[in-house]
C-alpha cells in the first residue's frame, strides 16, 4: 500500500533558485506590487536576495524602502529612519556589482540617499578641516589628529569622510568609490550636500547638536516625502491615527449624535485623498508585437505570482483590504452581518454612499493597521479590517437602539446618511471596555 506524502512548500532558497533561473519569472519581478516584492526580499532574506533587488525598477526599490528603512518602536508612533539597515541595503546590492549599484543610487532620489550617508558617514571639506586645524592652539591640534587617526576615514574629492557608526563602513565606503567611478557629479553632490550639514556644526560651537538638528530635519523632509507616497496608497501616519483613537477612547455619544461635524483627522485625511490626481490609464497597445509583449509580461507575472502563493510569500487569493460580500440567505443578521447586509443592500440603491461608506472602512482599517495593538502585536490588515467593521457594527447598534422593528432597513438608512468614522467613534469605547483597555464614561 503506497503513502501519501505531504506536498511541502518550496523554501526560501529553492524559491530564489526558481525565479533568477527561469526568464520568464526574472522579467515579472519588474511588474510585481511593491508590497509582494518586500514580502519576497523578507523571505528569502536581504542578505540573499540581491539579485531579485537588482531586477526590480527604481519605483519598485522606493516602495519597498518606503516599507523597510522605517522602523517604528510600536504602533501610533512616529516612525524613524533606520541607518544600520540602508548600509546592509548597500552591502546587499553591493553584492551584485559596483557598477550596478552605482547606476541604481543616482536614480534613487536624492534625498533618500543623503539621508542614509549622512546617518553613516561625517564629511569635512579638507580646507576647512585644514583652517580649524591652523586655528586650533597645539593641545587641541594633537586631539583632532589622533581623534582622525582612530577613526575610521577616508579622503575622496576634497573631502574628508568619517565614519559615524563602524558597521557597515565598508559598505557606505564601497557605495561612494562606485559612485565616483560611474556618477562623480552625483558623489560630489552628496559630499557637498554632507559636508555643509558637518561645516553647520562647526560652526555653532557646540557642534554635535546642530549635526543632529540638520539630520532631523532631512529625515522629516524625507518622511514626509514617504509619507506623501504612501498615503496615495491609503496609509495613515502613525501620530495621526493614534491621535484619531485618542479621540475616539474619549467619545461623547450624547454629544456626537447630536452634531454632524467630523474630527479633523479625518477630514483631513480626506481632504489630501480628494487632492490627489488621478492615475492616468496605461496606454493601449496599438500593434501586434506591442500587444504580444504585453501578453507575455501578464503570463510571466501570473507565473511568478503563482510561485509567491505556493511558497507562502503572499495570500492564496489575491486579499481585497474589506470583504463586504452579504451573508447567506436566512443567516440571522445582527452585529457585523446586519452591517454587511446593509452595506450590500445601499450598494444596490445608492452606489455613491455606498463607495463613500466603503472608502471610510477602508480608511479606518489603515488607521487600526498604523495606530493600534493589542499588547506587543499590531494588527495585520486583514484583522485590521474585521476590527474595524466590528467597531462600526457596534456602533450602529449603539445608535439605533433596541426598537427596531426592521433592523436591516433602519440600518441602510442610517449609513446613506452618516459617515462610517462616527460611528466607529461611537463603537470604539465600548471595544476598549470589552479588551478591559479603559472604563465607559
Amino acid at each position: 500500500m503506497s503513502r501519501l506524502i505531504r506536498a511541502r512548500r518550496p523554501g526560501a532558497t529553492q524559491l530564489l533558485a526558481r525565479i533568477v533561473e527561469t526568464p520568464e519569472l526574472v522579467a515579472a519581478v519588474g511588474s510585481l506590487e511593491p508590497r509582494a516584492l518586500t514580502k519576497l526580499i523578507h523571505h528569502v532574506g536581504l542578505e540573499d536576495a540581491g539579485e531579485i533587488v537588482m531586477l526590480a525598477n527604481i519605483e519598485q526599490i522606493e516602495r519597498v524602502f518606503d516599507e523597510d528603512l522605517w522602523q517604528a518602536e510600536r504602533a501610533g508612533v512616529e516612525e524613524r529612519f533606520d541607518a544600520e539597515r540602508f548600509a546592509l541595503w548597500l552591502e546587499v546590492m553591493a553584492e551584485c556589482g559596483e557598477d550596478r549599484l552605482a547606476d541604481k543610487l543616482a536614480e534613487l532620489p536624492r534625498e533618500l540617499v543623503l539621508l542614509g550617508l549622512s546617518r553613516n558617514i561625517l564629511v569635512i571639506a579638507l580646507d576647512d578641516l585644514q583652517q580649524t586645524m591652523w586655528g586650533a592652539d597645539e593641545d587641541d591640534a594633537n586631539q583632532i589628529d589622533k581623534a582622525l587617526e582612530s577613526a575610521l576615514s577616508e579622503e575622496l574629492d576634497n573631502y574628508h569622510v568619517i565614519a559615524r557608526r563602524h558597521d557597515g563602513w565598508d559598505a557606505v565606503l564601497g557605495a561612494l568609490l562606485a559612485l565616483d567611478k560611474n556618477h562623480h557629479d552625483v558623489l560630489v553632490e552628496l559630499l557637498e550636500r554632507c559636508a555643509a550639514m558637518s561645516a553647520e556644526r562647526i560652526e555653532d560651537s557646540g557642534g554635535l547638536l546642530a549635526l543632529l538638528s540638520a539630520d532631523e530635519m532631512l529625515e522629516s523632509d524625507v518622511g514626509g516625502e514617504r509619507e506623501a507616497r504612501r498615503a496615495e496608497q491609503g496609509y495613515v501616519a502613525p501620530q495621526a491615527a493614534a491621535a484619531f483613537l485618542a479621540l475616539a477612547a474619549k467619545t461623547d455619544v450624547h454629544a456626537l449624535a447630536q452634531s454632524r461635524e467630523r474630527d479633523a483627522v479625518t477630514l483631513a485625511y480626506f481632504r489630501d485623498l480628494e487632492r490627489r490626481p488621478a492615475e492616468a490609464s496605461p496606454r493601449a497597445a496599438h500593434d501586434a508585437a506591442a500587444a504580444d509583449t504585453a501578453a507575455a509580461a501578464d503570463k510571466g507575472s501570473a507565473r511568478l505570482l503563482h510561485a509567491l502563493r505556493e511558497a507562502g510569500v503572499v495570500e492564496q487569493e489575491p486579499a481585497a483590504p474589506l470583504s463586504l460580500a452579504a451573508p447567506e440567505d436566512g443567516a440571522e443578521l445582527g452585529g457585523e452581518e446586519l452591517l454587511r447586509a446593509a452595506l450590500a443592500e445601499l450598494r444596490a440603491r445608492d452606489p455613491i454612499a455606498y463607495s463613500a461608506r466603503f472608502g471610510e472602512l477602508a480608511y479606518l482599517a489603515n488607521v487600526l493597521v498604523s495606530g493600534y495593538q493589542r499588547g506587543t502585536r499590531r494588527l495585520p490588515p486583514a484583522q485590521a479590517a474585521k476590527l474595524a467593521l466590528r467597531v462600526v457594527a457596534r456602533g450602529v447598534a449603539q445608535r439605533l437602539g433596541s426598537a427596531r422593528l426592521d433592523a436591516l432597513e433602519a440600518t441602510v438608512r442610517l449609513l446613506r446618511r452618516e459617515h462610517a468614522d462616527r460611528l466607529f467613534r461611537i463603537g470604539w469605547p465600548l471595544h476598549l471596555d470589552d479588551e478591559g483597555q479603559h472604563p465607559i464614561a
